[in-house]
C-alpha cells in the first residue's frame, strides 16, 4: 500500500490586520455597555478559535467599543443594539467608546492549557491564539515559580505549541497578540503543575 505525504504551506500576508473585523456566529460572551459604562468593566475569557465578543447597548445613545491599541473596533452600536468583535489570541486589552472617551473597560484573555496537572515527562498543548487565523503573532512568557518571567515564543504565528517542561514544580505561561506595530498587554498567566515521575 502506497502512502502519501501532503505538506500544506500557509503564505502570511506582510500587512496585518490594523482592526480585526467581526465574525459571523453567535456571541461568545457578552458585555452590557449604557451611558454609565461598561458591565463589567473588566473581562476575563479563556482563548477560543472563533471567539466573538458582543456588545448590549442598553443606553439611550450610540456607543463603541474600540481597542486602545487598534485591535478591535465594534464601530457604532445604536441603543438597544449589539455590536460585536473578535480579539484574536491572549493578551489584555484595554478600550473605550470612541463617541463617549470617558467610557473604558478591559478584556482579558487567557492563554488555554489541556491539561493543567501533568507529570514530569509528558507533555500539554498550550494555546495562545486563534488557530484560525493567518497572519496575526503572538509571544509567549513562562515562569517557574516566584522566578522571573522569561519569552520562549517571540512573535510565532503558531496558536498551539506542545510542551514538555524539564522538571517538576508549578509552571505559569502568559501571551499577548500582535497587530502591525501595536501588542496587547500581558495575559493573565495560565498555571500548570508538574508532579515528580
Amino acid at each position: 500500500m502506497r502512502r502519501s505525504t501532503f505538506i500544506v504551506v500557509f503564505v502570511l500576508s506582510a500587512s496585518l490586520f490594523a482592526i480585526a473585523p467581526a465574525r459571523a456566529g453567535a456571541c461568545v460572551d457578552t458585555v452590557a455597555v449604557d451611558d454609565e459604562g461598561y458591565t463589567p468593566m473588566v473581562k476575563f475569557h479563556p482563548v477560543q478559535n472563533g471567539l466573538l465578543m458582543c456588545w448590549t447597548n442598553g443606553g439611550t445613545t450610540a456607543h463603541t467599543a474600540t481597542s486602545d491599541n487598534g485591535m478591535f473596533d465594534t464601530g457604532s452600536i445604536a441603543a438597544s443594539s449589539t455590536g460585536t468583535a473578535s480579539p484574536y489570541g491572549s493578551g489584555t486589552f484595554p478600550y473605550h467608546c470612541s463617541i463617549h472617551p470617558g467610557l473604558t473597560g478591559t478584556l482579558k484573555i487567557r492563554p488555554v492549557a489541556d491539561q493543567t496537572s501533568i507529570t514530569l515527562g509528558d507533555s500539554f498543548v498550550l494555546t495562545a491564539g486563534d488557530a484560525f487565523t493567518k497572519g496575526i503573532p503572538w509571544d509567549v512568557q513562562k515562569r517557574f515559580g516566584d522566578g522571573s518571567w522569561r519569552t520562549f515564543e517571540s512573535q510565532t504565528y503558531v496558536a498551539s505549541l506542545t510542551l514538555r517542561p524539564g522538571k517538576a514544580g508549578t509552571f505559569r505561561y502568559r501571551g499577548r497578540t500582535w497587530s502591525g506595530e501595536n501588542h496587547s498587554g500581558w495575559s493573565p498567566a495560565r498555571k500548570v503543575v508538574v508532579e515528580p515521575a
